[in-house]
């Protein structure tokens, strides 16, 4: 009787986290104005987080540009959401384009895990597909795990514009 009733616990935190992950997935967290929204920079620390310029620098260096807003979003070639990733962030930023010629243009800058590593350790990337939105300034507005939702990410993207 006691092994059900553990089999039973645990069966319902599953589902509970389950249902948790599923209610965040793709929706557009809010980062508060900082660089990061993982722990507080660390001043000793080489390989982890580190300080919001260092991250921008490691950002700029991979391709951010400052011409307007951005959409950053971190793929492997074996990660299947990756390309449902790939097409609403396109999809968005030419709808976007459409819309408002005369805004600033949004850049869309896919990062291969495996090759920016470094900066997915300081943005606490913990899994496929993560995204982020920045700002023209390089601050960070907000980041997405899953596959973004069109129009939360295309009403994030129009309040950047």
């Amino acid at each position: 009787m006691r092994e059900a009733v553990i089999l039973v616990v645990v069966i319902v935190l599953a589902v509970a986290v389950g249902l948790a992950l599923r209610a965040r997935s793709g929706k557009v967290r809010p980062s508060g104005g900082g660089q990061t929204d993982g722990p507080p920079p660390a001043t000793d620390d080489p390989g982890g987080a580190g300080r919001p310029d260092d991250d921008l620098a490691l950002l700029r260096a991979a391709g951010l540009r400052d011409d307007g807003p951005a959409v950053v979003h971190f793929s492997a070639s074996w990660c299947g959401p990756c390309a449902a990733v790939r097409r609403v962030v396109a999809g968005t930023v030419e709808r976007l384009a459409e819309e408002d010629p005369a805004g600033a243009p949004v850049q869309d800058l896919e990062l291969d895990l495996d090759e920016h590593a470094a900066l997915a350790r300081r943005l606490h990337v913990m899994s496929l597909p993560t995204t982020f939105l920045y700002r023209s300034d390089g601050s960070q507005h907000g980041r997405i795990s899953g596959v973004p939702d069109t129009s939360a990410l295309a009403d994030a993207l129009r309040s950047l514009r």
